[in-house]
């Protein structure tokens, strides 16, 4: 049977009753009143997808046209995206600016639309050992991984070493380096290190690790202080 239904709600600033009418369709009443409202409230809806886009941002003609002379590197080892500055350096390319995007990927920026181009052409052997792809940006060129200091509490001296952390690394990411206190063991409290990892989210989480025969509970936070990106 179907028909119309009525969804009734307060309107708070006046105090009067707002009706939200919707034809029924043999769904659910809640489906219909939820689209009322999210159509009153002024939010979208992606007709490919079912989430909800809330905002909308038209970026600056002058900086789509800056990047659109950039380049954008993948690196093929995580720690490079640190170095990568003074590898440039090293190898004489003072003029192109390098800035990590966030996991492997690293912008690349030179004086002009030509710089970088060039030197892929005329450094090709370089940037094929450094990078595993190197393209022009586009708008989709977005980071699939951030890096990020963890830190783990109550781990006992007994593991206390790489493959331990790695172990616990490897829950969450790729383990890239160890805080230089951790190597040598000047604290057994408090261990970090720098972890690559496609999580959004923010990583904080009790592990459970049987270590030679006996349960132990790994607090591991992550660092909101040293996020790398």
């Amino acid at each position: 049977m179907r028909g119309r239904i009525e969804a009734r709600s307060i309107d708070r600033k006046g105090g009067t009753r707002l009706s939200f009418g919707v034809e029924d369709k043999g769904e659910r009443p809640q489906d219909h009143w939820r689209r009322a409202l999210l159509r009153r409230g002024g939010i979208v809806s992606n007709p490919i997808t079912p989430h909800l886009v809330g905002m909308v941002y038209k970026c600056k003609k002058e900086t789509l046209e800056r990047l659109s002379a950039c380049y954008v590197g993948e690196v093929r080892k995580l720690e490079n995206v640190k170095y990568m500055w003074e590898l440039l350096q090293k190898e004489g390319f003072f003029t192109i600016k390098s800035t990590p995007m966030g996991g492997k990927p690293v912008l690349l920026e030179g004086q002009n639309t030509e710089e970088v181009k060039e030197l892929l052409r005329s450094e090709e052997e370089w940037f094929s050992s450094v990078f595993s792809d190197v393209r022009r940006w586009t708008p989709k060129d977005l980071a699939k991984e951030r890096f990020v200091w963890i830190r783990c509490f109550g781990v006992p001296p007994q593991a206390w070493d790489e493959a331990f952390f790695r172990l616990i690394a490897n829950k969450w990411g790729t383990l890239l380096e160890l805080e230089k206190k951790t190597l040598t063991r000047e604290r057994l409290d408090i261990e970090s290190f720098l972890l690559a990892t496609s999580y959004k989210a923010k990583i904080y989480d009790v592990v459970q690790v049987k270590v030679h025969g006996l349960l132990v509970e790994v607090r591991v936070m992550e660092d909101p202080l040293e996020t790398l990106g």
